[in-house]
């Protein structure tokens, strides 16, 4: 029997053999990496590309070498804990079943100001199909990986465009007003215009002889803690002296719709007179409140019943507004 060996039968028996060379090569290759504690690890990608999982590490500028090879291997050499760092964080990130019938790429997009708390749940929203894409957040170099087919990516990159701004400054002017609780007798009076709607609310619901005895001012940053306290001399007899203590602490939050805030408050009156000159200090009004406010008008966040000096009832209400610039009315 004659058997022919042509050139086509040469290359189905070589291809395999070369390829199966040049991946002992590689693999030798970084074993000879210099590092005594270093480890080497090769890890099968199951669905991803190889060459694109081997670009989205090397843009991560870990200390990890990275080897690709010809059969859809990676080979990780660099110090136990970089390496475990390239598994979880990228490589079991990425290599994931695709749904959708284009071809996945590897991206990264650059996120500069938005917390991955906040960030995160928003993907999960514009791109709900667990497996039609991934993606991980590298902070230390503010990038977002994402392997996602191209119409998932572009979604996604406009969605971080949109949301990725430095936090808004707001500035609250909170309104702490003295009332009697009864039947008012005339219009508000000596009181700031934009508070007059406040008042004149207030008188319909039973409350009167409104005064404005502090206005506390705060300046914060988009979704950070703010608190801010103010003393109030008073003189309720010839004889008596005291001090009233104004106290506002929380977090504000600006909605994405850029017209309301959600506002997360801890509000209180604290008194103490001077005579007896050891009295303790007592709290006269206490507020704790979870409340969607417009922004650029006042809302009355609470009216209560309280002992003070001249009233026996105190209100808060607050506006916000945005940046600095604005000031208190």
């Amino acid at each position: 029997m004659t058997i022919s060996i042509t050139k086509t039968t040469c290359l189905a028996f070589a291809l395999p053999i070369a390829i199966a060379c040049m991946a002992r090569a590689q693999e030798k290759k970084a074993n000879e990496l210099p590092g005594d504690s270093d480890i080497v690890q090769a890890v099968t990608l199951t669905h991803a590309a190889v060459e694109d999982v081997a670009e989205a590490i090397k843009n991560l500028h870990l200390p990890v070498r990275v080897s690709p090879t010809a059969d859809n291997r990676l080979l990780l050499r660099g110090a136990a804990p970089d390496v475990k760092t390239v598994m979880d964080q990228v490589i079991a990130k990425v290599d994931t079943p695709q749904l959708s019938t284009a071809r996945s790429t590897v991206e990264y997009i650059p996120v500069s100001h938005i917390s991955s708390q906040s960030l995160l749940p928003l993907l999960e929203a514009v791109v709900p199909d667990p497996f039609g894409r991934h993606y991980a957040l590298d902070a230390a170099n503010h990038l977002l990986v994402v392997n996602a087919p191209p119409e998932s990516v572009a979604a996604i990159r406009k969605l971080v465009q949109t949301v990725d701004r430095p936090a808004e400054s707001l500035h609250m002017h909170f309104a702490f007003l003295r009332a009697k609780i009864g039947t008012p007798t005339a219009e508000p009076s000596g009181m700031p215009k934009d508070l007059v709607p406040v008042a004149r609310a207030l008188q319909q619901s039973g409350f009167a002889n409104l005064t404005l005895i502090a206005p506390v001012g705060v300046h914060a940053k988009d979704g950070a803690h703010f608190e801010s306290q103010s003393t109030l001399n008073v003189q309720p007899g010839e004889e008596r002296t005291g001090e009233l203590k104004f106290s506002v602490e929380g977090v504000s939050h600006l909605a994405a719709d850029g017209a309301t805030v959600q506002l997360d408050l801890h509000a209180s009156v604290s008194g103490r007179y001077a005579d007896p000159p050891k009295e303790p200090q007592s709290t006269w009004f206490e507020l704790k409140t979870s409340i969607a406010a417009m922004l650029d008008s006042y809302v009355i966040l609470a009216a209560a019943p309280s002992s003070t000096t001249d009233g026996d009832a105190i209100v808060l209400a607050v506006r916000i507004t945005r940046g600095s610039s604005a000031a208190s009315h």
